[in-house]
């Protein structure tokens, strides 16, 4: 018997945090003194709580929900324009028509932008409309689409301003970051556990079995969460 190894690098900042609190309830359920690691959890608890503390500050930012909405609203607005090329690809006008082909090639060129990170999606955006008030200036004025390509641009532009906004936030915070805080954290972690299968080597299982069977099963849970979401994303690559 041993403990799974659970893949704590891979796990979002919100997973990771839910796994420590798990990990810590189920050694508080056990004891410390139970285990036998109270020298390692006097480590772990100090992490743990630097983790959760730089979490909420995370959480707290005042213009996380801004930006989010922001993101939101240009979403809206590029799926829109897709929207409406792809209605165009079917206009009686054959100047229309043509018109929406070509910029459905430009389209096709940028791929899916709405599921680009932050930063790949506002370059995307960029170099989009700047396409489409450059070579393709008369084809969008053809199909009279000037008012979506300026509210898009807009949009863009709103959601970088937050952004901006939000570095400078960030800038005056103490300069305490998530990777810092799961680093130590994990560090506390893998020394308990390492300390627990070295004593079921050494005193045999019985004691450790209930403690170690019930944080496998979590430790499963969220690594299968991985391993979707992973294969979601090889998916999607592939796809694209």
């Amino acid at each position: 018997m041993n403990i799974l190894h659970a893949r704590l690098p891979r796990y979002t900042n919100e997973e990771h945090f839910q796994f420590q609190s798990d990990f810590k309830a189920l050694v508080e359920q056990y004891t410390p003194e139970t285990l036998n690691i109270d020298a390692a959890w006097a480590i772990y608890q100090p992490a743990y709580d630097k983790e959760e503390g730089t979490l909420d500050t995370i959480r707290k930012s005042t213009f996380t929900g801004d930006i989010a909405g922001a993101d939101r609203n240009r979403d809206s607005l590029n799926s829109g324009f897709e929207n409406t090329i792809k209605g165009a690809l079917n206009h009686f006008d054959p100047a229309k028509k043509e018109a929406a082909e070509h910029i459905q090639v430009a389209l096709d060129h940028y791929g899916n932008i709405n599921r680009k990170s932050y930063d790949e999606e506002t370059a995307a955006i960029y170099s989009l409309v700047d396409d489409l008030n450059g070579k393709y200036a008369d084809d969008v004025a053809t199909l009279g689409l000037q008012e979506w390509v300026t509210a898009l641009k807009a949009a863009n532009d709103e959601f970088v301003a937050l952004m901006q906004e939000r570095y400078s936030e960030e800038a005056g915070k103490p300069q305490y970051n998530m990777k810092t805080a799961r680093t130590e954290v994990d560090a506390a972690y893998r020394s308990i556990t390492e300390r627990i299968d070295a004593l079921i080597i050494v005193n045999g299982e019985e004691a450790y079995a209930g403690f170690v069977n019930d944080l496998n099963e979590r430790i499963e849970r969220y690594n299968n969460a991985v391993a979707r979401r992973e294969g979601r994303n090889k998916k999607d690559g592939e796809e694209e």
